[in-house]
């Protein structure tokens, strides 16, 4: 036998194995289950493939799942919920799951369009990644016992409206809850040290947020959150990650309790005008400290807990108006001295001399991306699309 073919058949064994890892041993009343061997429990799994090696959608309407299962004088509990087992059933509409239940396993429920409805026993420890991730859920309450929100786990599922997440959560991995659109707010409990990137990207209906003693706020988290207008960032955060903020177009007051000024990406806010749109709310007696970190300073309306503000100021004397912002070809500002726009990395990529007056610049050649635009003691900055 060649030396190709002999790999290629391996591959094809190893295929084989893996789509047949958990093909159902019998079914009861229309349930498919996997037993393993040993004890007598069993796992909730799908029926046949199709032709072409897919998951075959084997449930439909209301599924009420057992405790256990006789199947040839040979009773199982039932424990667990297999890789894959409703995986694309778009006619499931809700299922009951026993207090047996112990594991949901991953892409359990993904894809279930019209699920709308499941109770979650206390039973349940373990919730794998995208279990439920583009599902129609509408509501869920997490049960006490679980640590992680694994990855995916609810992410794309924009009907969901409410989220009860457990006092022993520990951990929100990377996109949990990405696009979860019609989520407009969200309690995450005290416990939580660690939010993962994208956690809750693009969840557009999210109207303010209260952080838990995280110490990093990792990058994308909030990116694309277009209502969320209120932030709290706790005094245990010593860094923001790239768009961690990004796009947040509502985005009104940022109030951030940490004494000392968290270290800040140049992209955290990006695409959100910090200089005309956004107060910054921070400790008293902290507003120089925050003027004179790095990336704070695009802050320029500032507020401190104990009634000290710049905002009259800075309005008045330090902002440049600049229009269209965003720009795609050129930008509009009304100047008294030379003009200088500036990349993310303090690079002055243009400057325009002699001016005077109302000016027109073109930005056509410049990357996309975020720039800082100064003339005198005024500034600004502008995206460019």
């Amino acid at each position: 036998m060649s030396k190709i073919v002999k790999p290629f058949i391996a591959i094809v064994f190893a295929v084989v194995l893996s789509i047949s890892a958990y093909a159902y041993t019998f079914e009861v009343d229309g349930i498919y289950y996997h037993y393993p061997g040993g004890e007598y429990r069993v796992y909730v799994t799908h029926g046949d493939y199709d032709v072409e090696g897919w998951y075959s959608p084997s449930y439909s309407g209301a599924v009420v799942i057992p405790a256990t299962v006789t199947y040839e004088e040979q009773t199982y509990t039932v424990v667990g919920i297999h890789d894959n087992a409703f995986y694309g059933c778009e006619n499931l509409t809700s299922v009951t799951l026993p207090n047996t239940i112990e594991e949901i396993y991953q892409f359990a429920f993904q894809g279930c369009t019209n699920l709308t409805s499941i109770t979650l026993p206390n039973s349940i420890r373990l919730i794998e990644h995208d279990a439920f991730g583009s599902s129609g859920l509408i509501s869920i309450t997490i049960p006490n016992g679980i640590t992680t929100i694994e990855s995916g786990t609810f992410a794309g599922c924009a009907s969901l409206t409410y989220v009860d997440l457990p006092t022993s959560l520990t951990t929100i991995e990377e996109s949990a809850f990405a696009a979860c659109s019609s989520l407009s707010h969200i309690d995450i409990p005290s416990n939580v040290e660690f939010i993962g990137d994208n956690a809750f990207y693009n969840c557009t209906s999210l109207t303010s947020i209260n952080l838990p003693n995280i110490t990093s706020i990792n990058q994308g988290v909030f990116n694309g959150c277009t209502s969320l207008a209120i932030v709290k960032i706790p005094e245990t955060v010593t860094s923001i990650g790239s768009r961690a903020f990004g796009e947040c177009t509502a985005l009104d007051t940022v109030t951030c309790l940490a004494e000392v000024p968290p270290v800040l990406n140049y992209e955290a806010f990006y695409y959100v005008n910090t200089f005309e749109d956004v107060v910054l709310s921070v400790p008293c007696q902290k507003i120089p400290d925050y003027q004179g970190a790095e990336n704070w300073l695009y802050f320029r309306r500032m507020v401190d807990d104990c009634g000290n503000s710049d905002i009259e100021k800075v309005d008045k004397e330090t902002i440049l108006a600049v229009f269209p912002n965003p720009a795609k070809e050129t930008i509009t500002l009304s100047v008294e001295e030379d003009v200088f726009i500036f990349n993310t990395l303090g690079q002055i990529v243009k400057q325009v001399n002699n001016t005077k007056g109302t000016v027109t610049i073109s930005v056509a050649d410049l990357p996309n991306g975020t720039y800082y635009i100064k003339s005198g003691n005024k500034q600004q900055r502008f995206i460019k699309e």
